[in-house]
């Protein structure tokens, strides 16, 4: 017997770690899970995710980020998105057959008039533009795959957000494939909302003589909101757990060119250099150890920077100009 599971959150946070919880405590059986996220980017768990997202716009159109525990690439969420879990006792045979997930998935878009197939790893497409991407992990004999499906996502967000600005960036992360995509709501003409077609969508797995309503215990829930406040809200996870890169950038200001040269681990700036014929009152050893340590995040650099006075030892740059150099922003 299958526990479907029509889940009616949508902090993603919460819900990826909703899905941790079922993999780790749901042994037998299997679950399908449908559920929606508030605006946010879902990196794949070898992501670097400073690589993946403009973490200028994510910002200012608070877009959360969060990682996931399979891998694959970045996606975007909103309200337009459709997700949908699949848990099941893991066989060899199955890791990487995505076919269990998305037939089901075409076939209810068939009734929509959409003729989908599922095309190279683990896409979805529909006349060669991707509608639902998937990913699974596997863990103590039990197998998680999930997938997106846009609806009526907000396109343009999705490619303003997965449009990283750091250009000199090095490291050995695995980077998202670019593809065309387009909304399942244009395709079919449908007046339905995203939610009234989760709903439609669920009506769908239910139907299926295997499939059985399962309802969110509180236990349940309050089991998943300790995950997410442990991992799944936290900065360690989904920034600090990026692979370890170095960037260099460089950029010409009218008092000459400076260039900065930094490594991370952890998330965090390890080790830090600026170089160019610029000048400064006081040396630049100073600055360079301000900022070690600090996340690689606009915000730490900033309170760094307060503590000292940046035009001292590069004269002519402000802490703002200065924090755009480091994290390569544009």
């Amino acid at each position: 017997m299958t526990k479907f599971i029509l889940n009616e959150f949508t902090s993603p946070s919460f819900n990826l770690a909703l899905e941790e919880y079922l993999l780790n405590n749901f042994t037998e059986g299997e679950i399908i899970m449908l559920w929606r996220n508030e605006p946010s980017v879902i990196i794949g768990k070898n992501q670097n995710a400073y690589a993946e997202i403009d973490s200028e716009y994510v910002k200012q159109n608070n877009i959360t980020v969060v990682r996931r525990v399979t891998g694959g690439g970045a996606v975007f969420h909103d309200l337009g998105n459709i997700n949908y879990t699949l848990i099941s006792d893991y066989k060899n045979e199955s890791f990487g057959d995505f076919s269990r997930l998305a037939a089901p998935i075409c076939e209810f878009l068939s009734q929509f008039g959409v003729s989908a197939a599922l095309s190279g790893r683990n896409d979805i497409t529909v006349n060669g533009a991707k509608i639902s991407g998937t990913a699974q992990t596997v863990k103590n004999g039990r197998n998680l795959a999930h997938g997106t499906l846009l609806y009526d996502a907000d396109i343009s967000a999705l490619s303003k957000a997965l449009r990283p600005n750091i250009k000199k960036l090095e490291d050995k992360a695995v980077r998202s494939v670019k593809s065309r995509v387009t909304n399942v709501k244009e395709l079919c003409k449908s007046a339905l909302t995203a939610e009234q077609f989760m709903k439609a969508l669920a009506d769908y797995f239910l139907s299926r003589k295997d499939c059985k309503l399962y309802t969110l215990s509180g236990a349940d829930i309050g089991a998943a909101k300790k995950i997410e406040q442990e991992k799944h809200s936290k900065w360690e996870w989904n920034f600090g757990f990026s692979p370890d890169f170095s960037l260099k950038t460089e950029k010409k200001y009218p008092f000459g060119i400076v260039e900065c040269h930094l490594n991370t681990h952890d998330g965090r700036i390890c080790d830090i250099r600026f170089f160019g014929d610029f000048f400064g009152v006081k040396s630049i050893d100073a600055l360079e150890a301000e900022l070690k340590d600090a996340k690689f995040e606009r915000e730490e650099i900033l309170t760094r920077l307060k503590n000292i006075t940046v035009s001292d030892h590069i004269g002519g740059i402000n802490e703002n100009e200065l924090a755009d150099l480091i994290l390569s922003a544009e």
